[in-house]
């Protein structure tokens, strides 16, 4: 695997592409395609770099490569707790299971702030075995409004109410912005009416 592209947004912030794929990833599972045979894509998955902070956006089940490869290119963003935060879009099975690494059969990591919509806070409170890392202060939820900015490290980020497949959440795609440049991540969406 290799990081795909990265984009500057603001200096010196950059945007590293960590995955494209859909949730399942390439190869599938159980897939008998060429593609599958000969080519390799981590799940769609992002970061934004700042002088100060690492940041994910949605915590794939690829998650443990994508880390790896992104603090081998990076190694100054190594850190005790992996990422700085964690934005979530959906509780679709590609876009939060790496959460799972964040606990005590892995490394432990300490409040990390995870922004999320109410909905998927809730979920994440009220289902195993995310909510043990919730009890035992792995992730730190944070629930966002839709359309409300959140600024970290120099990088507003404005969550988007997006209309996608509703099993277990509501989803939002986030619009990114440094001081000049914008980017809109937006993983899952079924229709591009209504965005809110």
């Amino acid at each position: 695997m290799s990081l795909l592209f990265a984009v500057s947004i603001t200096e010196p912030a950059r945007i590293i592409v960590l995955g494209t794929a859909q949730d399942g990833g390439v190869p599938h599972i159980g897939c008998t395609q060429k593609i599958c045979r000969t080519q390799h894509h981590p799940i769609s998955s992002m970061a934004a770099l700042t002088d100060e902070l690492l940041l994910l956006f949605d915590a794939t089940p690829d998650l443990r490569e994508q880390h790896s490869e992104l603090v081998k290119r990076y190694p100054e963003y190594q850190r005790k707790n992996l990422f700085d935060a964690v934005f979530l879009t959906h509780a679709h099975m590609g876009h939060y299971p790496g959460l799972l690494y964040f606990g005590k059969e892995s490394i432990s990591t300490q409040k990390v702030p995870v922004y999320c919509s109410s909905e998927m806070s809730s979920y994440l409170k009220n289902n195993a075995p995310w909510n043990l890392l919730v009890k035992n202060n792995n992730i730190e939820l944070r629930a966002f409004e839709s359309g409300k900015d959140i600024t970290l490290g120099g990088v507003t980020v404005t969550p988007l109410a997006v209309p996608h497949r509703k099993e277990f959440t509501d989803t939002h795609g986030f619009l990114i912005r440094g001081r000049s440049k914008s980017l809109l991540f937006i993983p899952d969406i079924d229709s591009w009416q209504p965005i809110q």
